[in-house]
């Protein structure tokens, strides 16, 4: 997928429009339906300020890996969880071992 096509899809699923982005960006929106189009690349400081609105990190935006965690909430929980003690750190991924199984029990039905 391209860097344009991720840019729209992120902004629709977090609600935005093209001016909105813009805005909180501190960018015009022109800027945004032109890298949307892929007609110009924004530059790394363009994508970092796009990026932060979004929620997502600026190696999800560019890159096609699969391995990738976009969500920036999702990574700095992960560091977080990475600083607990180790009888901790299991309770917490048990329980999202739990979750994510019977969610994908669910999804099956």
């Amino acid at each position: 997928m391209s860097l344009g096509k991720k840019l729209k899809k992120y902004r629709i699923e977090k609600g935005l429009t093209q001016t909105e982005l813009a805005e909180q960006a501190a960018i015009y929106q022109k800027n945004i339906s032109d890298y949307e189009a892929d007609v110009v690349t924004p530059s790394v400081t363009m994508m970092k300020k796009l990026a932060d609105v979004l929620d997502v990190s600026i190696d999800h935006l560019v890159s096609d890996s699969p391995n990738i965690i976009g969500d920036k909430r999702l990574i700095r929980m992960c560091k977080e969880l990475d600083k607990m003690e180790p009888e901790d750190k299991m309770v917490v991924l048990k329980m999202v071992e739990a979750y994510i199984r019977d969610y994908k029990l669910k999804k099956t039905k």
